[in-house]
């Protein structure tokens, strides 16, 4: 049987979620984004500015659209989370404060569902 161009994207894509999220997993928790923005900073053979500058952009886009999901019905928190973790890829001040927001979510869940 003959594997399609499409099987073998769904597949590579897969597998590369799948890498993301044991990585993310191994990490430890109050750390995860800033770990994540290090290693990403030491993998760059190149710093493109333009490449950079259009992740933080697309981050912003997404966020403003997770604001505007706030007044109708919608995803509007997960939304802005998705773009806050884009931004954060190219930003460690952003990364940080994600860390910081994860543990901070994690002692309140611990305290009023535990």
């Amino acid at each position: 049987m003959e594997i399609t161009i499409f099987e073998k994207y769904k597949n590579s894509c897969k597998r590369f979620i799948q890498h993301r999220r044991e990585e993310f997993q191994k990490s430890i928790p109050g750390q995860r984004f800033r770990n994540r923005y290090l290693r990403r900073r030491q993998k760059r053979t190149h710093n493109s500015p333009v490449k950079r500058f259009f992740f933080i952009l697309i981050g912003l886009l997404i966020v403003l659209l997770g604001m505007l999901l706030w007044f109708i019905p919608g995803p509007g928190w997960l939304t802005i989370f998705i773009g806050a973790v884009i931004i954060a890829r190219e930003s460690l001040l952003v990364a940080r404060f994600l860390d910081w927001l994860e543990l901070k979510l994690m002692k309140t869940a611990d305290k009023y569902f535990m």
